[in-house]
């Protein structure tokens, strides 16, 4: 449930409710799990509209993840939780980009720093 508050004006608060519509899906709203809501408020939305969108934009982030992979390589401390980098290996027939979900920083030269990464679908 998505709530757009916008102080200091006189517009009234909106609402917005997204759920997932997909039967076979594990996180299907009306599935074994039932509606297990998100609550978010947003200052910067000031109309249904737009608080749809959001809501709408926010379900697919959540639901998009597909894939998931673990990597190693050479150490780069600069790695942040989040960022997208893109992943090529021909031979394993992985080729996308994938969204940095944890990983380790070795403290020596010589060691391999490991990577769990997610790919997000459409």
């Amino acid at each position: 449930m998505l709530t757009g508050e916008s102080p200091g004006d006189e517009l009234p608060a909106v609402r917005a409710v997204a759920w997932d519509e997909e039967p076979t899906s594990a996180t299907y709203h009306l599935g074994p799990y039932g509606e297990v809501p998100q609550f978010v408020t947003d200052q910067l939305i000031k109309t249904t509209e737009d608080a749809q969108a959001t809501a709408d934009q926010l379900l697919r982030t959540l639901l998009g993840f597909s894939a998931q992979l673990s990597i190693s390589g050479i150490v780069n401390p600069a790695y942040e939780a989040g960022a997208v980098m893109e992943v090529v290996r021909e031979r394993s027939h992985v080729s996308g980009l994938y969204a940095l979900d944890a990983f380790n920083v070795p403290l020596d030269a010589k060691s391999t720093q490991s990577l769990t990464l997610r790919r997000q679908a459409g």
